[in-house]
């Protein structure tokens, strides 16, 4: 019996791996690491030729529709993955390409906290001092940057994250209330799309009061005539 097989096998590149696909996104192709994996799909008992820019091609062989290939170690930059199915009858695929990013370099700006939003900041605006357990910081950064909001306790811990908006504007609310009164050290830094971390802001500190100050107590001034029988303001003596 001869089999006639003119169909060739269609690759799929997935992408890089999400554990190497580092930054704000696992999906985006954008990664600080020089070492990665792509992986992808294609048809089981076939052949893949995998070239990595102009390096020499690889060829991997799949027992199952699913594939993995480690490149050496890549230089910063952009780089191209091509991908070529092939079987036994020698039936090729269209090249099949894949585009991905090595970026090193680290921000080099560093964010400002500005303080806190006005529907947050309770009493005087802008002194950093609020009665709302969840609070909203407000700064700038630039355009579109993802900004890393720190808490510093024990030690600083990651808060949470916001992006800066077309302008560099960003705002980032509490995840949750803080537990008690007191003086709060507060971090932000910037990241770039492959996880490049930028410098800290310097330590701004909110204090969060919600203790109403003690009820006044108002008496009679003891060396006003006690006598009289008409008060006015220059008669009452009020204490806190």
């Amino acid at each position: 019996t001869i089999e006639i097989d003119t169909v060739a096998p269609v690759p799929v590149i997935t992408g890089l791996t999400p554990g190497t696909d580092t930054g704000v996104s696992n999906t985006d192709g954008i990664t600080n690491l020089t070492s990665v994996m792509l992986y992808g799909t294609n048809v089981a008992h076939t052949g893949l030729q995998i070239q990595i820019d102009d390096g020499t091609p690889a060829n991997l062989f799949n027992d199952d529709t699913a594939w993995g290939f480690s490149p050496s170690s890549l230089s910063e930059g952009a780089h191209t993955a091509t991908v070529i199915g092939y079987d036994s009858a020698g039936n090729e695929s269209a090249p099949v390409t894949y585009h991905f990013t090595i970026d090193l370099t680290a921000p080099t700006n560093t964010p400002v906290i500005v303080g806190l939003s006005n529907d947050t900041d309770s009493g005087i605006k802008g002194d950093l001092f609020t009665n709302n357990p969840k609070f909203t910081l407000v700064g700038t950064a630039h355009a579109h940057q993802t900004v890393v909001i720190g808490l510093f306790l024990d030690q600083s811990s990651e808060i949470g994250r916001t992006v800066a908006d077309q302008n560099g504007d960003w705002s980032f609310t509490l995840p949750e209330n803080l537990s008690a009164d007191g003086n709060y050290e507060f971090l932000a830094g910037v990241m770039d799309d492959a996880g490049n971390p930028g410098i800290n802001t310097a330590a701004t500190f909110v204090t969060l009061d919600t203790t109403p100050p003690a009820a006044p107590t108002v008496t009679l001034d003891p060396t006003r005539d006690r006598k009289s029988t008409r008060l006015n303001s220059s008669h009452l003596v009020i204490s806190y």
